[in-house]
């Protein structure tokens, strides 16, 4: 921009007819450059230019409005959002460090909640409190809520406690299959030992 505006000084208002309010010193120069950049209100100053009979000044202002507002303000843009995506991205790393703190606060409240009351159920157990595992049962039943929380770190949430437990559904089921065949087995050799 310095350079156009040095540029500008020179072919239009160093001259003895040339353009001194727009471009009679080098900050008048960078002004209007500045008013070319925004593109607000630079025809009346190229009409004053062509009307001192500038030739060729159009192609100077056609040539610094397309650098000045299409190139430099993009950059500038460019910079802004680049300098509001960087502020985002930290904002939204804050929240998430907040969020986790939040989330490690309740799991060590509900932790420490479920460890009291295991510990109380233990001492009541040792002081001979209840009479039967039943009772014990629906102790532990009351101090249960609905929203409480279970952690997939947790032994029976792993996906090897899952597959174990349903092999060993299945070799229960087959168990439970042979059993009745011997069964039947039994019956039929039991009738036919009656009616024989």
């Amino acid at each position: 921009m310095f350079i156009f505006a040095l540029i500008g000084y020179y072919l239009f208002g160093y001259e003895t007819n040339g353009d001194e309010t727009n471009w009679g010193n080098l900050g008048r120069s960078l002004l209007t450059l500045f008013t070319y950049m925004t593109v607000d209100g630079w025809l009346p100053i190229q009409k004053e230019l062509t009307a001192h009979g500038f030739v060729g000044s159009e192609i100077f202002t056609v040539i610094f409005i397309f650098l000045g507002h299409y190139i430099f303000t993009n950059l500038f843009v460019g910079v802004l959002i680049a300098n509001i995506h960087l502020t985002t991205t930290k904002f939204k790393a804050q929240k998430m460090t907040e969020k986790r703190a939040l989330i490690q606060s309740k799991k060590k409240a509900v932790i420490d909640k479920q460890h009291k009351d295991v510990m109380e159920m233990l001492k009541k157990q040792r002081e001979n409190n209840y009479m039967t595992l039943n009772e014990m049962t629906k102790e532990f039943e009351k101090s249960l809520r609905h929203d409480d929380f279970t952690y997939t770190t947790d032994l029976c949430t792993t996906v090897t406690w899952i597959e174990t437990m349903l092999a060993s559904l299945k070799h229960l089921e087959n168990s439970k299959h042979k059993c009745h065949q011997i069964q039947f087995e039994i019956a039929e050799v039991l009738a036919e030992m009656k009616g024989t």
